[in-house]
């Protein structure tokens, strides 16, 4: 059966895994989400109701959609993360302490790892969130953009060419 110093350093490894995990889970998250701007930012500019009927509502979601893709980049900037212990300083330090000690070093070794890991993994999931506001904001502005190019086929500055023309 375990003894506690062993239970406690099992547990702090495993909560140690499962924030990098966390870290690795946000950065797919932020990729993906940047090529999917990418990818409606391509098909907005191409769309053929952009090219004739381009409108304000279009604009502000382009702006908003290329807006969000700052915090996701943020969010992907290589950080440096701790995965403690070493193995070599548990070698050369403690390869002839105690059992106990040596896991009492260890998960504390682990825990300054986890604190100083969580702030960059609280920045990141907030750079994240921001992001993907962004992305809806930029989305729907968009969205309501081309509805109104498609409802409305004829721009104001169309009809009142067309007007002139039956005039004269």
């Amino acid at each position: 059966m375990a003894d506690t110093p062993e239970i406690i350093a099992t547990l702090a490894r495993e909560a140690q895994l499962q924030q990098l995990s966390s870290i690795d889970g946000l950065d797919a998250k932020a990729a993906s989400l940047i090529g999917f701007a990418g990818v409606v930012l391509g098909l907005l500019f191409t769309a053929p109701a952009s090219a004739d009927r381009w409108n304000v509502a279009m604009t502000a979601g382009a702006v908003g959609i290329i807006t969000a893709v700052v915090p996701l980049a943020l969010a992907l900037v290589p950080r440096k993360y701790a995965f403690n212990p070493s193995i070599d300083a548990l070698e050369q330090g403690w390869g002839t302490a105690p059992p106990n000690e040596v896991h009492e070093a260890t998960t504390k070794s682990i825990i300054r790892a986890l604190l100083a890991n969580g702030e960059s993994l609280r920045f990141k999931g907030l750079f994240v969130r921001a992001g993907v506001v962004l992305l809806v904001l930029g989305l729907l502005l968009a969205t309501a953009g081309v509805l109104y190019a498609v409802n409305h086929p004829t721009a104001p500055s169309a009809k009142v060419a067309t007007t002139q023309k039956k005039g004269k």
